[in-house]
């Protein structure tokens, strides 16, 4: 299945077409001229209904290509690159159906990563103990992407005033994570299977690629979620350098941005090279220790966490999965500071 044709996967129109169905569509229609009748005004899109139904379908399909366009633009060339270079392999760059089928579990596993690390950075930079919601310190280290799900679920239900006032809660339906549970069940299903066939590969991309798409359309606002990297200051204490990670393009990409005075106090503790920053909006959250990089042929590539190993007279050993690589890359423990920090947060 070709990019035009998921475009076209998405604007498929219900057999029984409801004028109320589509209001933002209708809207569109109806920043055209009102249509006058006796002096009575008509929305341009109620007439179009009503007088003409397969022109109004037309008009939607053709709406709602559109839309889906510029979603596969967005989520590409704005998104956050563990999750643009990904889809857009899913999208462009694959070798045959099964190469393209991990590329699309990578999209969405990658963004059950990114969500748990943004929501748990966010409670953990405004010091909201997780008692309530019974998680330990082990939990927010799992290996395991059903238990992160869990942990996201646990975190965005949790009745806690500061928490209600979190950005991850008003950003991230509770309906969201049912959606991704239902694919990292899919995921888990085709991975510790046996080889699929080009066929069985195909079946799953098509049964499931308008999920993820509806994932990453209720998560657009990820585009405004800048990844960086600290890389020094740039003349003053306010203006700094940053290399950023956006869009599908694995290349070295460094910019400047000027700090606010009165942040400046709050965001200097975060201006450490050593670490992934997430910022908005002038709110910036440290990623560690679920989110890291390795240096690699004058880039910096970027890794989820994956699991720890070592202990019992062994140093801990932290591994992280590249986005672009097979092998993970390690990290020791006494490296990773915020992990005192988890256990605090927890009540350990």
């Amino acid at each position: 299945m070709t990019t035009s044709d998921l475009i076209s996967a998405g604007s498929g129109l219900h057999p029984e077409l409801g004028y109320d169905d589509n209001p933002d569509f209708n809207e569109s229609l109806d920043e055209q001229q009102p249509i006058e009748i006796a002096g009575v005004i008509f929305p341009p899109s109620r007439v179009l209904f009503e007088m003409e139904r397969e022109a109004y379908a037309a008009a939607l399909q053709e709406f709602r290509g559109q839309q889906r366009e510029e979603l596969l633009d967005v989520v590409c060339n704005e998104f956050p690159t563990p999750i643009a270079w990904s889809f857009y392999r899913f999208l462009y760059g694959s070798e045959n159906p099964m190469q393209r089928l991990h590329f699309l579990r990578d999209t969405w596993e990658g963004l059950i990563n990114l969500l748990h690390a943004l929501v748990v950075s966010e409670f953990r930079s405004r010091h909201i103990p997780l008692i309530g919601a019974k998680l330990k310190a082990s939990d927010l280290l799992t290996e395991k992407v059903g238990v992160r799900l869990l942990n996201l679920e646990r975190l965005l239900s949790l009745e806690d005033e500061r928490a209600r006032e979190c950005m991850c809660r008003q950003l991230i339906p509770l309906g969201l994570i049912q959606t991704m549970r239902e694919l990292n069940r899919l995921r888990a299903g085709f991975s510790h299977s046996s080889a699929l066939s080009e066929a069985e590969a195909l079946r799953i991309i098509s049964q499931y690629q308008e999920e993820v798409v509806e994932v990453l359309q209720q998560l657009t606002w990820l585009r405004d979620f800048m990844l960086v990297r600290y890389m020094g200051q740039a003349g003053n204490a306010l203006r700094v350098r940053y290399e950023r990670f956006t869009g599908y393009a694995m290349t070295r990409t460094i910019k400047e941005m000027r700090l606010a005075e009165d942040k400046l106090p709050e965001v200097a503790k975060l201006l450490d090279d050593k670490q992934i920053l997430a910022v908005t909006g002038g709110v910036f959250l440290s990623l560690r220790p679920f989110v890291h990089f390795t240096e690699a042929e004058h880039l910096s590539k970027l890794g989820f966490f994956r699991k720890r190993e070592g202990g019992k007279g062994k140093p801990v050993i932290w591994l992280f999965q590249l986005t672009d690589e097979t092998a993970p890359f390690a990290i020791e423990e006494r490296d990773l500071p915020e992990v005192g920090e988890l256990d605090e947060l927890c009540g350990a």
